[in-house]
């Protein structure tokens, strides 16, 4: 279906890791402001527009984040990985790459990392905040995230390790 939509290009290949396909995406995107849409994702038809209004009018802010809701195929239990917001309660309220994100910021960054099988984009708001990158956060949930029984979360497990690495090599750069 993409291929028919005017303005959508489809990037076909090999798998290599989410942070490659993430990289590869923002190498052929031609705009300023970056969204991401896993494919347990859905965006809410409002996000766009809220967000690139938003970004209009906070021009120092280099990554726009957004609440999200969680939803359930039939018969799949809340896994264990899932866990309520320390916050707000809500489930799993806020994704590392739920928002958009300008352009120059990824490339400074320089995007994301390939050596994670789980955890590169916590690592990429490690980076930009350690980076001096102005991150905000809208509170109205704009998208979906989708629970089933084939989330790579639930394939590969948390990531702690691919975390902890992060994590690790953030307080390294610090010190």
């Amino acid at each position: 279906m993409a291929e028919r939509l005017e303005g959508v290009h489809v990037i076909r290949r090999s798998h290599e890791g989410l942070g490659a396909t993430r990289n590869a995406g923002l190498r052929a995107a031609t705009g300023l402001l970056i969204g991401f849409c896993d494919s347990d994702d859905k965006w809410k038809p409002e996000k766009a527009r809220v967000e690139v209004e938003f970004l209009d009018t906070h021009p120092e802010c280099g990554i726009l984040l957004c609440r999200q809701e969680t939803i359930f195929e039939p018969g799949v239990p809340t896994p264990t990985w899932l866990l309520p917001d320390q916050l707000r309660g809500d489930l799993d309220g806020v994704s590392p790459t739920s928002g958009l994100f300008r352009r120059e910021v990824l490339e400074r960054l320089g995007g994301f990392r390939t050596d994670m099988a789980i955890g590169s984009d916590f690592d990429l708001l490690f980076r930009a905040r350690a980076g001096g990158v102005s991150i905000s956060l809208i509170e109205q949930p704009l998208r979906f995230r989708r629970i089933h029984d084939d989330n790579m979360t639930t394939r590969l497990g948390t990531g702690k390790a691919d975390l902890f690495r992060a994590v690790r090599d953030h307080v390294r750069a610090r010190s």
